[in-house]
């Protein structure tokens, strides 16, 4: 098994609530997560009622113990009766049964007053600076300087709204450029219409709040405004703000001098609540048509991190109800173009409440057999794999659904319970509240009432995919189940695997990693990843279709074939049995240089050459005819190589057959795939031509390609056409479109749509050489001349006088023939040989068989090293140990003459080694005892540095 590699470091608005949370300090910030001690079993409340006292003032205990049921409890603290003490008599836990958590309601994307109360004014006139308007997609205050005329600055008017009677109820006329929704055109679709400012501020036409860019001013009014007589805005007395929410109350505090019996039963003193319940983040939604504002997605997004970063806030919870939008990877505004997960809330909430998941308030024509909403299909494949890979992270949040009887359950109570229960808690482990209506003015135990689900849990966790942007009407919606692809990374001995989602009741649900040298999970390393070791795949973001929620980089793996497997692990232990494996080959960043390759269609000289991207054979069908098994990379001073092999021949002449290579390592400068590709492609390899990407489009070049197939298919291309690059990466797609009477199923090597792609670095260098070429000790260099060095260092030693200078590189050239190696050094001044020059020269392609350093900081594992004309085979046991750790192998043979160094070491001496990686060490003394490095190349001893390579081809 070997030792185990190490690891680097469309939304409806019907149903989204987030919840988080951040603790605080007055010098730290905690980082948010779940809640703590709340799972699937927990009992969960939200409760809009207002009988809390009694006509008398008494507080109603019947009510309270009724609440005292639930584990977590949602109020309205805006509520008649509402007061400090009703949160005490919740939170009492004398008898060890109080509620965990209380949060307190609060609109943050809408100001909600009573009918008739006019928008708030500032007394200073100069910050009457509002409404905000649009001007060229941004919102602007309507008064920048102020205006006796103006209102604050977080009211938005971006289209025309009006108050009027209609039908003897209040109506809401809406003018858009295309018409005006009103009682005489209820039905206007206003959704392809451009906004109309008015002057006033813009009404929610469902709820009548006034709608807000939640801006600093009005992260300010949230905070500080009050119920009761203590408010600083007169005109919102009747709203409790974020300080009044969490503030202690007077039974909390030591210092309180008044009457407790009285403040207690007091409105206008603190809750002392556990955190917030954060309403109308949903105003932010990227949708296009009345009541959404996908201009404010950054305010929005400003809002909750302050929230939760505020240290007068400290150790409140949020639990933030709508805006799922913010984990919905793929989702974008086709109003602002942004893709709200950009914005996400994830790192600052502790919950999530996905509301109406299977039952919405208000019953309607196009429902399930038990009544479930015709949202319901959308919400289980589309948006809650995208939330649950959120939730999960290691910065994620506790999942919460709320659903509505409203009347289904009559004559099927007990079919509605199970569909909930199967559908939400045992599904995904969310905390679930089945309200009786869409009042949440009662209280409903009928979930309270169920037995527990997670101590006999004994399912394991089920695999998901965040590929699906829409329902397809199929119902198929196959699963990616376990590990979806693994490459190399872009460091020698690394690895990139990556995965999709899991859900299970028992939460939080773990990957596990499986790692081999063979196709034996059963003989592999088991590793349960840490999830600070887990992040985002390519273009997950923008792109889940074609990229994956989970990645994870290995570092440190050998040379050679190995084989990964990833298994979802739930809370009770419960482990899938998944054995879909991914099969790489491991070398340093691939860097084949060679003089082998002959273009005549033959694989056989591929085999020795590292780096070998492997692909399964996944494309099935009798017409499917494309479908790579291995894509390789070669190069030498003029040409880079390129090997397809096919699970069948094919017609290789045609446009189905398409590389694509980034030269520049740049995404922004070249062609994405229309954003689904992770890479920024240079050129394009179509079957035997080249194009180069201009101007946005795809221009034919006259490189001279080769091009053989046979079996399989093997290129040559001209490395000045391609730029003469150091490093590129490829995307491979194999269209079977493009041949006749086959499918249309695209095979991309690596997998995974264009979000993972190959590295290869072309900075190996070969030089063989007959033997008799070079000749050390003739006191010349020009035997190297014709070969290819290792890249020019700087002049980068400039000593001052008094200071010795033994060695500052300029450049190395290698070369071998049947029965030794040569070293040509080159330095700008006359080098000084003796210890102070060193090679550190690693053979076998590993880092833990050699010597690292003392802190681990060179980028090879050493077999060998040169210091001045010794070489020394490393024999520690540690790879920090240095002395006693290095066996003496004799004098190398050598010359040097002015600027020049040559020596040569038969092959032997180092076990005739296939490929070197290797750096050098210059010292030299500053004259005061200390000692001036010149390493070459100059980041050697860097984080990520990577070595020069030499092949003995």
């Amino acid at each position: 098994m070997g030792s185990f590699p190490a690891l680097s470091s469309s939304l409806s608005r019907f149903g989204f609530c987030a919840l988080f949370t951040l603790l605080l300090s007055s010098s730290i910030i905690w980082a948010r997560g779940p809640l703590p001690g709340i799972n699937a079993d927990s009992k969960f409340i939200i409760y809009y009622g207002s009988d809390y006292t009694d006509q008398n003032g008494v507080l109603n205990q019947t009510l309270i113990n009724d609440l005292r049921r639930f584990d977590v409890v949602v109020l309205q603290p805006n509520q008649p009766g509402f007061t400090p003490a009703v949160v005490a008599a919740l939170k009492d836990d004398s008898n060890g049964d109080g509620v965990d958590y209380v949060f307190g309601y609060i609109s943050i994307g809408e100001d909600f007053l009573a009918t008739g109360t006019p928008v708030y004014q500032p007394d200073d006139i100069a910050q009457r600076t509002g409404p905000m308007v649009l001007r060229d997609g941004v919102l602007v205050p309507s008064f920048p300087n102020g205006d006796v005329n103006g209102i604050a600055s977080f009211y938005i008017d971006v289209e025309t709204q009006a108050r009027q009677s209609c039908n003897g109820g209040l109506f809401i006329s809406t003018t858009r450029s295309c018409g005006t929704r009103d009682c005489a055109n209820p039905g206007l679709i206003l959704a392809d219409c451009d906004p109309i400012e008015d002057g006033t501020a813009d009404l929610n036409t469902h709820f009548l709040g006034y709608m807000v860019h939640p801006n600093a001013d009005w992260r300010t009014m949230i905070k500080t405004m009050r119920r009761g007589r203590f408010s600083p805005y007169p005109s919102r007395q009747n709203k409790a703000g974020l300080m009044q929410i969490v503030g202690p109350r007077p039974d909390q505090q030591a210092d309180f001098n008044g009457n407790l019996t009285a403040a207690m039963a007091d409105p206008a003193y603190n809750y002392g609540m556990d955190g917030f319940f954060l309403d109308t983040i949903d105003t932010a939604g990227p949708y296009n048509d009345i009541n959404w504002y996908p201009w404010t997605i950054g305010e929005m997004q400003a809002t909750v991190k302050a929230i939760s970063e505020d240290t007068d806030l400290a150790g409140s919870f949020i639990f933030a109800n709508r805006g799922g939008f913010f984990f919905q990877a793929g989702l974008q505004s086709l109003v602002t173009q942004d893709y709200p997960i950009d914005f996400s809330i994830a790192p600052y909430v502790n919950a999530f409440l996905f509301e109406s998941y299977l039952y919405d308030s208000a019953p309607g024509a196009a429902e399930g057999p038990l009544g479930e909403s015709e949202f319901f299909e959308d919400n289980r494949v589309v948006q809650l794999p995208k939330v649950l890979a959120e939730a999960s992270r290691a910065d994620g949040f506790t999942v919460f659904t709320l659903e509505y009887d409203s009347g289904r359950s009559a004559g099927r109570e007990s079919a509605l319970i199970d569909n909930v229960v199967d559908n939400t808690q045992k599904a995904f482990g969310a905390t679930t509240y089945l309200a009786t209506n869409g009042d949440l003015n009662g209280i409903n135990t009928t979930l309270a009432d169920q037995p527990d689900l997670l101590p006999g849990d004994q399912t394991p966790p089920q695999w998901l995919s965040t590929e699906y942007g829409f329902l397809n009407g199929s119902n198929s919606y196959p699963a990616r189940i376990g590990l979806q692809t693994a490459v190399s990374g872009d460091q020698a001995g690394s690895a990139v695997l990556a995965w999709d989602v899991a859900q299970d009741a028992s939460l939080p649900i773990r990957y596990v990693l499986y790692s081999s040298t063979s196709d034996d999970i059963s003989q592999a390393e088991r590793r349960v990843l840490a999830g600070a070791d887990i992040v985002r795949s390519g273009d997950y973001n923008h792109n889940p279709a074609n990229a994956l929620p989970f990645q994870v980089t290995l570092d440190d793996l050998a040379d050679g074939t190995h084989y990964f497997w990833i298994r979802a692990l739930d809370a009770a232990g419960n482990e899938d049995t998944n054995t879909r494996s991914q099969r790489l080959v491991i070398g340093a960043v691939p860097s084949n240089a060679t003089y082998r390759v002959n273009v005549d269609g033959n694989l056989d000289e591929w085999a020795a050459f590292a780096g070998a991207a492997v692909d399964s054979d996944d494309i099935a069908g009798s017409g499917e005819q494309i479908d790579l098994l291995d894509l390789q990379f070669a190069h030498n001073d003029d040409s880079l190589f390129v090997a397809y092999r096919l699970d069948r021949p094919t017609n290789f002449n045609t446009w189905g057959f398409q590389l694509y290579l980034d030269t520049d390592l740049d995404r922004n400068t070249g062609f994405t795939n229309y954003e689904t590709f992770a890479v920024g492609a240079d050129y394009l390899l179509q079957s035997g031509s080249l194009f180069v990407w201009q101007n946005n489009s795809w221009i034919a070049t006259a490189a001279n390609v080769q091009s053989a197939n046979a079996a399989h298919v093997e290129l040559a291309i001209p490395l000045a056409a391609l730029g003469s690059p150091r490093r590129l990466r490829a995307v491979f797609t194999g269209n079977n479109a493009a041949l006749p009477g086959a499918g249309d199923a695209v095979d991309f090597v690596p997998d995974g749509g264009g979000a993972a792609f190959l590295t290869y670095d072309l900075s190996a260098v070969t030089n063989p050489v007959a033997t008799g070429t070079i000749t050390v000790g003739d006191g010349s260099a020009a035997d190297f001349a014709p070969l290819t060095a290792f890249p020019v260092d700087a002049d980068d030693i400039d000593l001052p006088a008094g200071q010795t200078e033994n060695i500052d590189w300029r450049s190395v050239t290698m070369a071998h023939d049947d029965n030794n190696l040569y070293f040509l050094y080159e330095a700008y001044g006359l080098i000084q040989v003796d210890y102070f020059l060193q090679v550190f020269i690693d053979t076998d392609g590993r880092r833990d068989t050699g010597y690292t350093g003392i802190s681990a900081e060179m980028p090879v594992g050493a077999d060998y090293m040169i210091e001045g004309q010794w070489l020394y085979r490393f024999d520690g046991t540690d790879p920090a140990q240095w002395s006693g750790a290095w066996t003496w192998l004799g004098a190398v043979g050598y010359s040097w003459f002015s600027n020049y160094g040559e020596i040569f070491i038969p092959r032997p001496w180092m076990n005739d080694p296939a490929r070197l990686r290797l750096f050098f060490k210059g010292r030299n003394s500053d004259g005061a005892g200390g000692v001036v490095e010149d390493l070459y190349p100059d980041n050697a001893l860097m984080p990520g540095a990577e070595p020069f390579i030499y092949v003995v081809d």
